[in-house]
């Protein structure tokens, strides 16, 4: 039987065409009635679809590091991820950008949302 990393990731994923579909939509009903505060919902609703996404695919990939240090023991993964240091370093370089850009595109959401 597969483990899987829990309930949350699948259903953020799914979730987000869902979200992205429906930023667009809003910000093209409030372009279509010249409603500035309508444009701006959608604009946040669709950033953050991007950011749901940079945090669910990031936090997926250190739960992974997570899991393979437990199931591997602190040695074992110390000499795992020395065995392969390019591989490991563009893995936690990458999870480490998507996690930022989660972070990022949360920030830009809310100004979308709520400009002054």
């Amino acid at each position: 039987m597969r483990n899987r990393a829990s309930g949350i990731y699948p259903l953020s994923i799914q979730t987000l065409r869902v979200v992205f579909v429906a930023g667009i939509v809003i910000a093209l009903v409030g372009a279509y009635l010249k409603n500035r505060s309508v444009i701006h919902a959608g604009a946040g609703i669709f950033l953050f679809g991007g950011a749901m996404w940079g945090l669910a695919n990031g936090g997926f990939l250190a739960w992974v590091y997570v899991r393979a240090g437990r199931k591997l023991g602190a040695d074992g993964f110390v000499k795992d991820l020395a065995a392969n240091p390019l591989k490991s370093a563009v893995l936690i370089l990458l999870t480490m950008f998507l996690i930022a850009a989660g972070i990022g595109l949360s920030y830009a959401a809310w100004k979308a949302a709520f400009p002054r």
